[in-house]
């Protein structure tokens, strides 16, 4: 076709083919500039569902105006056959940069942002791309990436759906793209693409495709079933994390946003710019040759109090509250639930062998844990009755046992209020009166009422429009008011307050306390007068605690010394509890053989906050580490094997250390008042 003219434009070259259609570069002869024309191949425009999907794309295209989107002009008929005219890119696809060990790190950052922005407002608009791979991306010349091929998009809010599109079986996408749940044929939301994303940018970190085998089937069953090779060393931990969260296999355990995702790899390439971050490992971070430490992102409970504990800070921003570890068990510890009475906190804990979740509950001060339920399935979000009796929970499973289920708080008897898979990831928490619990799913909020397990959607009082998402609702400590966050994908976050009836019923309009990303981060929690809220905010590139006057100026105060990332708050009348996603670093030890052949890595000194930099005594009776179990960085000993260890100092932060020759004492650095000095201390302990 090259040279021939269709309608008001002169065909210059054949770019491309692919299974959706025949792209031409072309002139428009009557704005005088280049455009790509694509055209349904030959013999398939009258297939009445290939063409019915060419049209799609064009008309889902034409509705997003994004700098990283191509852009639609115009579609056409000439000739019988169908033609999109839209943005001529001078540039090459994401695949044909991608080299066989990946892109440069801030080049692949700098390209992942702006993928992710474009999916966010297609995201935001209600549209889900669906095909999202290196051939459907392009980079220009300069640097610019441009979403393209709509074809296979879903519009979310629309009515009945073409059969042909989404009728259940139906796979339509590339399959080492594609999400477990788009690969099974089931309704895909925006998450889908998330998957697809995680995908995306595994293989421009690493240059490797994260699900690729021989054959459609092998392939098929690694989406599904598989997890991607580690990415490696030199990636920088936090974007391994990120990516890792955007592949899990069960869309609710996903990373939820596509902004989110965005302002994530925004700051991973702030850090690395300003040199905060580079590599997967600062120096002072290097291993020991016999004693490897293990770095994983797990759950920490902190407990903060306005009266339990004496301020101890060196930070001129910091309140009167410190923060204090509440539980340091192996594995993960998420969702704490103060009592209304806040003497126990309930939570969420995987076990002592790290296998399944279940609900715990532990006094507040001391005290082993208490194991309230015991299924095979993963119980989650627990949340305290208004009295203190009992704890509602969420429990992910078989559809005979998944839903909403109520405990006694101490142990007993439990009893499921609700069959739903709806899992209540977006908050779930008891109306006052103590009848009914109010879950969030992010598109609505359910009301349960607790006796007849009758669910019906609450009417939000908002006076807005379009794609939006409410999360983390919270009842003030009279009943009167419900505080949520309305989540935008292109607005960001926004706290409102509603008033509301003593059995959850929603009146009036709502009011707006904050607009930004205020709360996008955690759940929100009042204070015990109901004057304030706290929340947690992206301040400074990572989440911290304020609190929000709810009355007049709502200016936000920050709790510094507090913060970290912060994912679940609740409050309980001088206390506060929230949980921590930390780095933490334990120490494994191995065994070594005959010649000096090292065994397996076996776990030696563990817990969900940090331990360094191991030493053992030169009378090999003890060894010595670093840890802040206990809150700050203190210096600790234990039994060769491991066993019985103690804290030794109190004199935070200690930074080295070193065994006297004849063992009977450490010397360390640390600074206990004012500056850094040196120290010495008997093995046994005592003063230094």
């Amino acid at each position: 076709m090259t040279g021939q003219r269709i309608s008001h434009f002169e065909v210059l070259e054949k770019l491309g083919e692919g299974g959706m259609g025949v792209v031409y570069k072309a002139r428009d002869l009557d704005l005088n500039r280049l455009v790509a024309l694509k055209m349904l191949p030959a013999g398939v425009s009258a297939d009445p569902a290939r063409r019915q999907r060419f049209l799609q794309e064009a008309q889902t295209a034409s509705a997003l105006n994004h700098p990283h989107i191509v852009t639609v002009y115009e579609i056409f008929r000439e000739g019988g056959n169908e033609f999109i005219a839209m943005e001529f890119l001078d540039g090459k696809t994401l695949g044909d940069l991608i080299g066989p060990k990946g892109m440069k790190l801030e080049e692949a950052l700098r390209l992942g942002e702006q993928i992710a922005a474009a999916l966010a407002a297609a995201h935001g608009a209600g549209i889900v791309h669906r095909d999202l791979k290196p051939a459907n991306v392009m980079v220009t010349g300069a640097g610019i990436a441009k979403v393209l091929d709509f074809g296979l998009a879903k519009l979310t809010e629309t009515g009945p759906e073409d059969a042909t599109l989404t009728e259940a079986g139906t796979i339509l996408g590339t399959l080492s793209y594609m999400s477990p749940e788009q690969a099974e044929g089931k309704p895909v939301d925006w998450r889908s693409d998330i998957f697809s994303f995680g995908a995306l940018l595994y293989e421009m970190v690493t240059g490797r495709k994260a699900f690729a085998a021989e054959g459609r089937l092998v392939t098929l069953s690694s989406v599904m079933e598989k997890d991607p090779a580690p990415i490696g060393q030199a990636t920088p931990r936090e974007l391994q994390r990120l990516i890792a969260r955007c592949l899990k296999k069960k869309p609710a355990e996903r990373s939820q946003s596509m902004v989110d995702v965005k302002h994530a790899l925004e700051e991973l390439r702030g850090e690395i710019a300003s040199g905060q971050l580079s590599g997967v490992q600062k120096a002072a971070e290097k291993r020991p040759a016999r004693w490897p430490l293990a770095a994983v992102a797990i759950g920490a409970v902190v407990i903060v109090g306005g009266t339990m504990v004496a301020m101890r800070s060196r930070r001129p921003d910091a309140a009167n509250y410190k923060a204090v570890p509440f539980t340091s068990y192996p594995g993960i510890e998420r969702e704490p639930a103060l009592s209304p009475d806040s003497k126990l906190v309930a939570f969420s804990w995987n076990g002592p062998g790290q296998d399944n979740f279940d609900i715990y509950v532990r006094r507040v001060g001391s005290g082993e844990p208490l194991r309230l339920t015991q299924s095979a399935a993963s119980d989650r979000f627990p949340a305290w009755s208004p009295d203190g009796d009992f704890l509602a929970f969420y429990r992910n499973g078989p559809a005979e046992t998944r839903g909403v289920y109520v405990i006694p708080a101490l142990g007993g008897t439990e009893r499921r209020v609700l069959a739903t898979g709806i899992a209540a990831t977006s908050g779930m928490t008891w109306t006052p009166d103590g009848k009914a619990l109010v879950l969030g799913n992010t598109h609505w909020f359910s009301l349960v009422q607790i006796d007849i397990g009758e669910e019906s959607r609450l009417t939000l009082p908002l006076q807005r429009k379009g794609h939006f998402h409410v999360t983390n609702p919270a009842f003030s400590p009279d009943g009167r008011e419900l505080a949520f966050v309305v989540s935008d994908f292109v607005e960001g976050d926004s706290i409102h307050i509603a008033s509301c009836s003593p059995g959850g019923k929603l009146e009036g309009t709502s009011r707006v306390l904050t607009t930004g990303r205020f709360a996008a981060y955690s759940s929100m929690a009042w204070s015990a007068d109901g004057k304030k809220l706290f929340v947690a905010d992206r301040h400074g590139g990572i989440p911290k605690l304020f609190r929000l006057t709810v009355s007049g100026d709502p200016s936000p105060e920050l709790m510094a010394g507090v913060g970290d990332h912060i994912v679940a708050i609740s409050v309980a009348g001088t206390r506060l509890v929230y949980s921590n996603l930390i780095e933490d670093f334990d120490l494994w030890r191995m065994e070594l053989g005959a010649g000096g052949k090292a065994g397996p890595e076996t776990p030696f000194l563990q817990s969900t906050r940090s331990e360094r930099f191991p030493v053992f005594s030169p009378d090999g009776r003890e060894i010595a580490f670093i840890s802040d179990r206990s809150g700050e960085a203190e210096l600790w000993v234990g039994n060769a094997d491991g066993s019985a260890p103690r804290q030794l100092t109190k004199a935070a932060p200690v930074t080295l250390f070193s065994w006297a020759m004849d063992s009977s004492e450490i010397l360390y650095n640390a600074s206990p008042e004012n500056g850094w000095a040196n120290f010495r201390i008997r093995r046994q302990g005592g003063v230094p």
